[in-house]
């Protein structure tokens, strides 16, 4: 249940950040199997159903072997760098994670 102080400018962040890390990954051609999770999470968001965003988050794995964050992007444009694209998206989903535990703390 989402309470009073869970304002409407978590949830901006929330979608935000969520776009953020979608563009990117379509971007970079991301192919993970979770990815349709972080989708789901955004289009709950955009309808305004915090829980269910928060649920779809939930099942995107973070850390270790073969989990989501574990991706490495490829370089889409030429002034890319494969190390600078990892830094990129592991900001990209420690953001991601952190704003989505926004609902959790103010729930």
């Amino acid at each position: 249940m989402v309470t009073a102080r869970y304002t409407s400018s978590f949830i901006n962040l929330q979608k935000r950040t969520t776009r953020a890390l979608a563009k990117f990954c379509v971007d970079h051609r991301c192919e993970h199997r979770d990815l349709p999770k972080l989708n789901e999470c955004l289009a709950a968001l955009e309808a305004g159903e915090t829980e269910r965003a928060y649920l779809a988050f939930k099942g995107v794995p973070m850390g270790g072997t073969g989990h989501f964050s574990d991706w490495s992007p490829a370089p889409a444009f030429p002034q890319e760098e494969s190390q600078q694209l990892k830094v990129i998206f592991d900001a990209l989903t420690h953001y991601w994670t952190f704003t989505m535990h926004l609902t959790k703390s103010h729930a």
